[in-house]
């Protein structure tokens, strides 16, 4: 009995012993738009995989401005799983060239990593 649960000791220690890491590995950075109207809400998505070998914990999503709201998972994403990160962006009181990054911060090999997106805003000359 004894040899059985030091042979379990030790096969349960050598497994949490082996290391490794997260890494997120998006099918696509950056979303083009194109031309937008002014005053519209866009809704559009990101989709990335866990390619490392430990459960991968997004822990914040930075933008630089209001009018950008990421939205991500708030549960661990596991090896070779897929998931997404949906974006909305107000185009109200926008106008011209928008370029706008946001900062995926995770526990991946690589803890910071940029997504971006780019349109042209259509002013509203109905105003």
């Amino acid at each position: 009995m004894k040899i059985l649960v030091l042979f379990f000791l030790l096969v349960s220690s050598i497994a949490f012993a082996q290391e490794g890491s997260a890494e997120i590995k998006f099918e696509g950075k950056v979303v083009k738009l194109g031309k937008v109207k002014q005053n519209l809400l866009l809704e559009f998505t990101y989709y990335f995989q866990n390619t490392g070998t430990v459960p991968l914990i997004i822990n914040n999503a930075d933008v630089t401005c209001g009018c950008t709201n990421p939205k991500w998972p708030t549960y661990p994403v596991l090896p070779s799983a897929k998931d997404s990160i949906t974006v909305t962006f107000d185009t109200k009181g926008k106008y011209g060239y928008q370029n706008r990054d946001i900062e995926i911060i995770s526990n991946a090999k690589k803890a910071s990593v940029f997504i971006s997106f780019k349109c042209n805003v259509l002013e509203n000359k109905n105003k």
